[in-house]
């Protein structure tokens, strides 16, 4: 399966008319009386150029607001995301497979004639015929395609504009292929890192993620958890009678800091703001010191939380309806036991913060248990990445999300056989080095790991070195026609190891390859060597030519020497 075309005829009420072919073997027209043109005889594809199983890599570049983003969220998009966030859009997509065409969008009525399915999104499987693309049928109700090829997509916006995708879990109709969102999170990243990904990081790397409970700012300073103080980690009096468990018992005060951070939380999320009653089911059930041992502790505050749970939920509190109820024995205990892991205490001037390092030197199906579990419910805390670059962290918090999002859908869809993958500007906040490395990096983990499925990779950049790898057939470029408001797609002329500069003014729609205040300094020094006439002095001369010499590229430089020397 692949994505062979797509065409945005608006979007917010912008007209566009883009059409933009993703095939370097065909291409396909929309006409004006509304019919499918397509020429299959164009040169030979060059078949798995990108790996054994790349089907196609291709990139989409073009100026900031042209609508690459636009184009890669309406293919990634869920519908449900799709009527939210882009409201009265219409566009179509036609997917090949093994010489089958498939067509999904939205405003298919208004684009292309077609009376048949949901007026406002559905899919067909079209046919070939003189020329043609027509319909045949609809796909909408059937599993051959949709249940069988994916769209994963790196959505650019918050994730709070995403939808949970039970919702097209409980929709059964189908109407195109099925889609799954790009996100890395701790579990991902230690999937990655212990099974998968040892060759994408360094060798100094600290190989832990980092479990921390950052204390929270206190609410009011009305109630204390304990008699003397207002937290177990307070460094008092009561913290120096303890002294002595902190050589010993780490585990157990990060689990009191859990549980103590835990019902602040739930304090101050109260939807009423009526702290008083809380704060009195605190004050009336303090914990007392004497006889004191660490279990008799969480209890005490196990049963504390239970009281303020019972008492949000009687009160119809809208927080603790949404809250998963957390099994408590099972946070408990992995801590407590997990030979997988270390606790350490970070010293703070009043109090004493407790940090759970989970080490990522080896897979541990109870640390993956563990996180699978953590991933689901509000747990108290934040789960870090390892002590590493950012851009080395980005890179592989990339590479997981993309692993877990085709893990996740086979997982779903035992039939699954390709995917595929739209990244928007994926490269970003790399370092160059690594943005030049990732598309091999990514190929061959996906040759390596997933060798079985089929994958077609589209994604949009600023970056000429992800273009260096690709054929010129492969870079789509985006721009708006001049006093129109059509946009328009063409197919880029250097690309495939070309030098960088020859990508950035062909791609890039660059007027030059240097910095625009270096333009106009070597502009003024121009005009300057324009001035110069044959009874200029020599410390002129001299200042001209240091100024000259500033200039590092040897062309540009020798340039206008032979410009001051010719005056």
């Amino acid at each position: 399966m692949r994505l062979v075309y797509f065409y945005l005829a608006k979007s917010f009420s912008q007209d566009f008319n883009l059409e933009i072919n993703l095939s370097e073997d065909m291409e396909i027209k929309l006409s004006e009386g509304q019919k499918l043109c397509i020429n299959t005889d164009l040169h030979a594809r060059r078949d798995r150029f990108y790996g054994k199983n790349i089907v196609n890599v291709s990139a989409i570049v073009g100026k900031n607001g042209i609508g690459k983003s636009t184009v890669l969220n309406l293919l990634g998009f869920r519908r449900h995301e799709i009527f939210n966030l882009y409201p009265g859009s219409q566009w179509i997509a036609i997917f090949e497979n093994c010489g089958d065409f498939y067509l999904e969008g939205s405003g298919l009525r208004d684009i292309l004639g077609i009376n048949k399915g949901h007026p406002s999104y559905s899919s067909y499987q079209m046919s070939v015929e003189k020329g043609e693309l027509i319909y045949k049928g609809l796909v909408n109700y059937t599993h051959k395609i949709t249940d069988t090829y994916f769209i994963l997509h790196s959505a650019n916006v918050p994730s709070k504009y995403i939808h949970s995708s039970e919702l097209d879990k409980n929709d059964e109709r189908n109407y195109g292929l099925k889609r799954n969102h790009i996100k890395s999170n701790a579990l991902s990243f230690y999937r990655f890192i212990t099974q998968e990904g040892s060759d994408f990081i360094s060798g100094n790397v600290d190989r832990k993620i980092i479990w921390s409970v950052p204390r929270s700012r206190d609410l009011r300073n009305e109630f204390s958890f304990y008699d003397d103080l207002y937290r177990y980690t307070d460094n008092t009096s009561f913290l120096s009678k303890s002294k002595s468990l902190f050589q010993k018992d780490n585990e157990d005060i990060f689990i009191t800091n859990l549980l103590e951070e835990y019902i602040i939380t739930l304090i101050a999320n109260i939807f009423n703001d009526d702290y008083d009653r809380y704060y009195k089911i605190i004050d009336d059930d303090k914990f007392s010191d004497k006889n004191f041992s660490f279990r008799e502790l969480h209890r005490h505050l196990l049963r504390l939380i239970s009281k303020i749970e019972e008492t949000l939920k009687e009160s119809g509190d809208e927080l603790i309806h949404h809250m998963p109820p957390l099994d408590w024995h099972k946070i408990i205990r992995f801590v407590q036991i997990s030979n997988k892991l270390s606790v350490i205490p970070i010293d703070k001037t009043s109090h004493i913060e407790m940090e759970c390092h989970i080490t990522l030197s080896v897979f541990d199906p109870t640390v993956d248990s563990f996180l699978t579990y953590a991933g689901n419910i509000a747990i108290p805390g934040n789960f870090n990445f390892p002590g590493m670059s950012s851009g080395e962290q980005n890179l592989i918090k990339k590479m997981a999300g993309i692993s877990k999002s085709i893990q996740l859908s086979i997982d779903e869809n035992p039939n699954a056989k390709g995917f595929i993958i739209l990244l928007d500007e994926y490269d970003e906040n790399l370092h160059p080095e690594w943005a030049r490395v990732f598309l091999n990096n990514l190929v061959n983990f996906l040759e390596n790991k997933y060798l079985t499925y089929e994958f077609q990779i589209i994604f949009s950049t600023h970056h000429p070195y992800l273009l260096s790898d690709l054929l010129r057939d492969n870079v789509i470029k985006l721009e708006k026609k001049r006093g129109s408001n059509s946009y328009v797609s063409s197919k880029a002329v250097s690309t495939f190891a070309s030098n960088i500069y020859d990508i950035m003014n062909d791609s890039f729609f660059l007027t030059q390859t240097i910095g625009e205040f270096a333009v106009k300094k070597i502009n003024i020094l121009l005009g300057d060597i324009n001035k110069v006439n044959r009874n200029i002095d020599e410390a002129e001369y001299e200042e001209i030519l240091k100024k000259i010499n500033d200039i590092d590229d040897d062309f540009i430089r020798e340039r206008l020497r032979e410009n001051l020397d010719i005056n």
